[in-house]
């Protein structure tokens, strides 16, 4: 360790905020927490963030008092060295705290955040994450909606919204399974009755998000900005709510368990409509809203199951430990590798460790697998989408020109739901291989002969399959799509049919339509009998 003269100037980052031990953790030793004026939360050791405190309490003071101050708080001496360490190799690049020698801390342009080393990131950025993120709704307005809705927390009320989504369970069961199937069949007739569908499905992902902010806010956390992004390939709302890691474990499931809640709210709000006035897109939209709600619990990717299963193991990004899982199970990788690895693990507590294994055995086939599937997909992905499009654009054109104001929504709806995939395809894809070169970077160095084969192997294999296999797959799947019999953009004739028409209401006599019966040829004589 290289000494430093003493006058040095320590600091905290700007809006630095310590939010204290991190309850319910699964690792051996105690996690502490950090926020950053970013919203970024950053986890500690006990020793990082007692000499981040006392550089808090001290506010510009030199290495020597900060040491002296950390020594009294953690009960064993740190040296003045040990703190200009730390803090150039691991709170600076951070983002947490800065360090200035004596000969410029009289300077008034003096950086207070040193860049940090190159291959550090100031910021975390898993490929799964949310990206592109943009504020929606103005934070006062956010915190007050939030605030009032805290009350649909309280136990009692809680009981009942349960109790009434089991009764609205068995009334659609009991009395509406067949204008469940007239709803359906009336959407399939009246496309634009999907802009209805598309209207609450989007409804209900904004008040799911309010769920989770007012779960937080419930227990004492500030949630923060609610706002739209996208994640993987879908367009998606999200609420930050971050500061829930100041809450025990119970107050942290509460908010991850908060979105669902509120889709049952949601969903006993859209039955009780359905009531008071029968129309088909609610009664589909009580189908498809409790698809979506269990499609939450999925643990695999980002969503509230993932989040429910992090908050178990007390382990804040579960992906960090899937290759150090990986690693040590199949025993993968040179010794050092996999000694790294069972340090990593060592540093969980048991519970946490089975937990992670059992999530990381399901998660890494099921990751392998869906990867597998979008490379042998994708040509017949493009192929049929594209088809799709043209047939789209051409009856919105249609539709603008004759001034069908529905059908031209309901056409753009159609094609915002065919481009919106394929354009975050296109952005995680551009991300992943980012992140595979520089993969490749870091094991050219340790490993280059190896690393150069594999990479020689791989690129040969997907150039094939890109020249080879893609063009001719996208072309059959186009013409597929386009041939007769498939919904294209010219009206294929259809038999004439006849129409008892019946109002727009589900749950009275669905609209009966058949064709129309034609009088058949009456049957030829029977041969005459023959005669002796």
């Amino acid at each position: 360790m290289q000494s430093i003269e003493s006058g040095d100037e320590l600091r905290p980052a700007a809006g630095l905020e310590l939010l204290g031990s991190f309850e319910g953790a699964g690792t051996r030793a105690s996690t502490y927490l950090v926020r950053r004026h970013d919203g970024q939360v950053v986890h500690l050791s006990r020793l990082l963030y007692l000499i981040l405190l006392s550089i808090g309490v001290l506010r510009r003071a030199d290495a020597d008092q900060v040491a002296r101050e950390a020594s009294r708080h953690i009960g064993r001496t740190v040296d003045a060295d040990g703190v200009r360490h730390v803090v150039d190799t691991r709170l600076a690049p951070a983002g947490l705290a800065s360090r200035r020698p004596a000969a410029s801390a009289t300077q008034p342009d003096a950086i207070d955040h040193p860049a940090p080393p190159e291959g550090d990131a100031l910021r975390a950025a898993p490929l799964l994450a949310l990206r592109l993120r943009r504020g929606l709704v103005p934070e006062p307005v956010h915190r007050r909606l939030t605030q009032a809705l805290t009350i649909l927390f309280r136990p009692l009320i809680v009981a009942a919204v349960l109790a009434a989504f089991v009764a609205v369970e068995l009334w659609l069961v009991v009395s509406l399974r067949h204008d469940m199937t007239a709803a359906f069949l009336s959407l399939a007739r009246s496309p634009g009755l999907l802009l209805g569908v598309a209207a609450l499905t989007v409804a209900s992902a904004a008040f799911h998000e309010l769920g989770h902010a007012a779960a937080a806010r419930y227990g004492g956390a500030r949630p923060g900005a609610l706002g739209v992004g996208v994640y993987l390939i879908w367009p998606v709302f999200y609420t930050d709510v971050t500061d829930a890691y100041r809450l025990g474990r119970r107050g942290r499931l509460r908010t991850d368990l908060g979105g669902v809640y509120f889709n049952l709210v949601f969903l006993i709000a859209t039955a009780a409509a359905y009531a008071l006035r029968p129309s088909a897109p609610l009664l589909v939209f009580l189908i498809v809203g409790q698809t979506e709600t269990l499609r939450q619990f999925l643990p695999f990717i980002r969503l509230d199951g993932y989040h429910i299963v992090s908050d178990l193991a007390g382990v804040p990004n579960l992906f960090a430990y899937l290759r150090p899982v990986v690693v040590d199970v199949l025993r993968v990788g040179d010794e050092r590798e996999r000694r790294a690895a069972r340090a990593r693990l060592a540093q969980l507590t048991p519970r946490a460790r089975r937990l992670i294994t059992v999530w990381v055995c399901a998660t890494a086939p099921i990751l392998a697998l869906n990867l597998v599937i979008v490379v042998l997909i994708a040509p017949r992905f493009i192929g049929t989408a594209w088809a799709d499009l043209s047939a789209d654009l051409a009856v919105a054109r249609r539709a603008a020109t004759g001034g069908d104001t529905v059908g031209l929504m309901s056409t753009l709806l159609e094609v915002a739901l065919l481009a919106a995939p394929a354009l975050g395809f296109i952005y995680l894809a551009i991300l992943a291989g980012s992140r595979a070169l520089q993969g490749i970077r870091r094991w050219f160095r340790r490993r280059p002969y190896p690393t150069a084969i594999a990479v020689v192997v791989g690129v040969g294999l997907l150039a094939a399959e890109l020249t080879l296999v893609w063009p001719n797959a996208i072309r059959t799947s186009f013409d597929q799509a386009r041939e007769p019999g498939q919904w294209v953009a010219e009206p294929s004739p259809q038999p004439a049919l006849v129409s008892v028409p019946a109002p727009d209401v589900v749950g009275q006599p669905a609209e009966v339509v058949q064709p129309i019966p034609t009088v058949p040829p009456p049957p030829p004589p029977p041969p005459a009998a023959a005669q002796p």
